[in-house]
């Protein structure tokens, strides 16, 4: 008696999104308008206020033990409290997630933390850093947009984080709950 021919594994369809740091801060960087707008839906932020921000250096140079020179992706400042930090990862990680904590607290002490004329440190207590992190493939359980809270306003309202996970390989999934206008109008 012959052996059935084996079923050849068939891959699922999966959608993969690649994000290269050239392509994607070039796209964000020669279209302001575009960045402003997204930012704006992400970080649920008024328009017309972020559109008078724009990008600066995304250098996050913090003295540690152990010297670690960090650049961030994008980082966006609104106004003199308010700045956007925007990285771009091919994947979600564990490992990209301590990335981002690091790149969190960088911003901050980069942001809060100036010099005065007699070179005593001050603090201002009014900052709020927004970070985005995109990630062209996430875990299953990973929603398109998700938000977190680094320190809450209750506890430490002086340094308020907030974060969106944005996984861009939910965009096939979302279209058909969301509509494809209104989704494909940022991306």
């Amino acid at each position: 008696m012959k052996k059935p021919p084996k079923k050849k594994n068939k891959k699922k369809n999966v959608t993969s999104v690649i994000i290269t740091d050239f392509v994607f801060k070039k796209i964000l960087l020669e279209n302001t308008d575009y960045a402003a707008k997204i930012i704006s839906w992400i970080c649920n932020l008024e328009y017309e206020k972020v559109i008078k921000g724009h990008f600066i250096d995304p250098n996050l140079s913090a003295k540690k033990a152990i010297e670690v020179h960090r650049v961030g992706d994008l980082i966006y400042k609104i106004d003199d409290n308010t700045y956007v930090d925007i990285e771009a990862y091919n994947k979600y990680s564990r490992n990209t997630d301590l990335k981002n904590l690091d790149y969190q607290n960088r911003a901050v002490s980069r942001f809060s933390v100036t010099m005065d004329k007699r070179g005593k440190k001050t603090y201002n207590t009014d900052i709020k850093i927004y970070f985005i992190a995109m990630y062209g493939s996430s875990l299953k359980s990973m929603p398109f947009i998700n938000h977190d809270i680094t320190y809450s306003e209750g506890f430490n309202n002086s340094q308020f984080i907030e974060i969106s996970y944005v996984c861009l390989d939910k965009l096939e999934t979302i279209k058909y709950t969301k509509g494809k206008q209104e989704i494909y109008e940022y991306f």
